[in-house]
């Protein structure tokens, strides 16, 4: 049984970092962060296989995102399109192959 399920975070939040790193979360809510005012988030060190398309609504201006050590096997091209001002992403640690990378080559960076 999961520890945490579905998390989402108060829509009122105004935090710029934000650690979640070891809480054993399996999964978050869509719009989990949505209208936060997030520049750093991790979510390191924990059980997530996949993450719905809209989990990073509304934090546009997040710079770093920390998904290392999970058990992503393929990201998706949708999480990153909501997050257009990211400069750092950890994907380190996770399962993923090298076509699942294809998500990044149309990227515009």
């Amino acid at each position: 049984m999961p520890f945490h399920s579905g998390l989402i975070i108060n829509n009122n939040i105004n935090f710029k970092r934000l650690d979640l790193s070891r809480n054993r979360l399996e999964d978050l809510g869509s719009g989990a962060f949505s209208s936060s005012s997030l520049l750093d988030l991790s979510l390191s060190r924990n059980s997530l296989r996949d993450l719905p398309p809209d989990a990073l609504v509304g934090i546009g201006e997040l710079r770093s995102l920390d998904l290392s050590h999970n058990a992503l096997a393929a990201p998706r091209r949708e999480w990153f399109r909501q997050v257009p001002a990211l400069l750092r992403l950890d994907l380190s640690a996770n399962p993923i192959g090298g076509k699942e990378f294809s998500c990044f080559f149309t990227c515009q960076v």
